[in-house]
């Protein structure tokens, strides 16, 4: 988009979108607030109290928060079947549009670098804080540095995987040993790439639920996103460069239960790539309806599948794999070594540290 082709201050901007999101609000702007430069929040059709909510947290943080509010009615995952054929009749650019409600709220960035904030995460402060400085204040490796996170790099690129190996259990033992060995090296040299310009960042997160009062991650729950994973984000929620190029086109896409919808799509100027990081929140949409309830639904006849969030750090991929094992359409060879990954090289940041924020 040509109005981000200015100058911009290096720093880290966050962009939350915001419709009925009371539960989580101001604890997930709390929790990423220290970490950003600044964050610009729109919102539309709210009714829950929302809006009240966002207004006293610009007053809490009157040199960091931006609000903006949009006036249409968007198009998006919970669209009926008939908004979603009129969205196809949209063109590029139409204010009902998904893309088109981003893009909006992207050209009020004022700073050179950007991530996406859910109202429904809860983020790891310390960890955010971290990565936006390295980001800042740039990384130094020396040649030796750098070739250990291009070799880690390989086990998260899914094309070289495809080429190289044959077997899942060989990617899967490699990444066991040797991601976790470098995650320093390469988490340096993804940030390097990134302030060169030559790819993004992808952060992921924790998909958790309250059940008798203790916190769970869930997985192998059928649901409207198809079956879910412990894992969030992984592979969409990226920090990226603002420039011209930067935009949100619309997306055409069937979700995991079959049903098609219209959102959005990050476009990737060509030549360039995203690097997979670690753990960055918690994932609380499973905490409301009417997920909440088909979650629990799903619990109550199958117990074996409820998995402590502690324990979520202590446990190996392969195990955790071994838990899904009858659902064939979450074996996709790229979907395993992404979060195979992702497990394996940031499985610590699922802390008693990080989890006191959800309580």
């Amino acid at each position: 988009m040509q109005y981000l082709n200015n100058d911009r201050k290096l720093g880290l901007s966050g962009l939350m979108r915001v419709k009925n999101d009371a539960e989580t609000l101001a604890q997930s702007i709390d929790s990423c607030i220290d970490a950003l430069d600044e964050l610009i929040i729109t919102y539309h059709e709210c009714t829950d109290g929302s809006v009240q909510i966002i207004e006293n947290k610009k007053l809490q943080y009157p040199n960091k928060i931006l609000v903006i509010p949009y006036p249409y009615h968007v198009i998006g995952v919970g669209a009926t079947q008939e908004e979603y054929e009129y969205a196809k009749t949209l063109p590029i650019g139409h204010p009902q549009l998904l893309a088109t409600y981003y893009n909006n709220a992207l050209q009020y960035v004022n700073y050179k670098y950007v991530m996406k904030i859910d109202a429904d995460q809860i983020y790891f402060s310390e960890d955010l804080k971290e990565l936006r400085d390295s980001i800042v204040n740039g990384v130094h490796q020396n040649r030796l540095a750098r070739l250990c996170g291009k070799v880690v790099n390989v086990f998260c690129q899914k094309r070289g995987n495809k080429r190289i190996w044959s077997k899942w259990h060989l990617v899967h033992w490699l990444q066991y040993i040797v991601v976790p060995l470098f995650r320093k090296q390469y988490m340096d040299y993804a940030v390097s790439e990134l302030l060169k310009g030559n790819g993004y960042l992808s952060l992921s997160g924790v998909n958790v639920l309250r059940y008798n009062d203790e916190w769970y991650t869930v997985f192998g729950c059928k649901w409207e996103g198809g079956i879910s994973w412990p894992y969030n984000g992984t592979g969409d929620h990226l920090v990226f460069e603002s420039n011209e190029q930067t935009e949100y086109l619309p997306w055409n896409y069937t979700n995991g239960s079959g049903k098609q919808v219209m959102i959005e799509r990050f476009v990737y100027p060509i030549g360039k790539s995203f690097f997979l990081t670690g753990f960055y929140w918690f994932h609380l949409k499973t905490m409301k309806e009417p997920y909440y309830s088909q979650f629990l639904s799903y619990f109550r006849k199958h117990s074996d599948a409820l998995l402590p969030v502690d324990s979520l750090r202590k446990i190996s991929f392969n195990r955790l794999l071994g838990y899904l094992k009858n659902y064939e359409d979450l074996h996709f060879f790229y979907r395993r070594i992404y979060y195979s990954f992702v497990h394996n090289l940031d499985k610590k940041a699922i802390s008693s540290n990080n989890i006191r924020w959800l309580d």
